[in-house]
């Protein structure tokens, strides 16, 4: 969840950035895309897929801030594969999470 915040929260800020003198109202208008699927491997384990995908500029960090610019830095830190595709029409972000055990059979509990 860190993760996937962290990858929405760049696509706005990044993707959609306010044009210099202008006001919060005149943020340019775009979207971002969540895309998001399981995958099963063949033990079991389970996989998160994510896909965070925005329409607009990628615009590279102007200078280094004291408490600003850990997101690239978190969203590694939280998944196992993160790749970053950026061009003229928008930026994605790739994340894979770590694998999760496979649920425990109901059965196995007792439970019916």
């Amino acid at each position: 969840m860190l993760a996937l915040s962290e990858a929405v929260s760049n696509g706005v800020e990044h993707g959609y950035q306010i044009p210099a003198g202008a006001g919060r109202q005149d943020l340019a208008a775009g979207t971002v895309q969540v895309c998001a699927r399981v995958l099963v491997e063949a033990d079991g384990r389970r996989r998160i897929a994510l896909t965070v995908r925005d329409h607009g500029r990628w615009r590279e960090p102007v200078a280094p801030a004291r408490f600003r610019g850990h997101g690239l830095s978190i969203i590694r830190a939280c998944v196992d594969q993160f790749s970053i595709d950026a061009g003229p029409a928008g930026t994605i972000l790739t994340l894979l999470t770590r694998a999760a055990p496979s649920p425990p059979d109901p059965r196995a509990a007792g439970c019916w």
